[in-house]
């Protein structure tokens, strides 16, 4: 039981790790994007330079698998929505997890208090009393 968890815990670091790395690469990728629309820069000094080493898989990887429509490479856009798709995806596991991590600690966090609640199920009836009494009184105005 103990493994599995530990597991688990180091599934979740990794997964908050990709997703800042990926986050972050995302961010250069638009960067380089938004640059390369401007003529005059020259990307061969720094730190332009770095940048187009960093994101130049995502421009010209898959360039001869992807096919060509209308003489327009698109394996650019195909690779950046595919990045795209793996940063949502771990985003909803990161979020997911974290969620029910919240709610397991604050079960456990309840449970070790052994605090006295209060009894919904007295308090339901009351209010529903009063709401039936509110429109028994409204269908009498009318």
């Amino acid at each position: 039981m103990a493994d599995s968890s530990f597991f688990s815990d180091l599934f979740y670091v990794f997964a908050q790790l990709a997703l800042i790395f990926i986050d972050t690469f995302l961010f250069a990728v638009e960067l380089r994007y938004c640059i390369s629309w401007f003529l005059n820069v020259n990307p061969y000094f720094e730190p332009l330079f770095s940048l187009w080493c960093l994101t130049e898989p995502v421009f010209t990887l898959g360039k001869d698998v992807y096919p060509r429509l209308f003489g327009l490479q698109f394996s650019a856009l195909i690779n950046f929505r595919i990045i795209g798709i793996v940063q949502k995806v771990l985003d909803q596991y990161v979020k997911t997890s974290r969620s029910n991590r919240m709610h397991e600690y604050y079960i456990s966090q309840i449970e070790a208090s052994n605090l006295d609640l209060p009894n919904l199920d007295s308090i339901l009836p009351i209010s529903l009393h009063l709401n039936l009494d509110f429109l028994d009184n409204f269908n009498n105005f009318l």
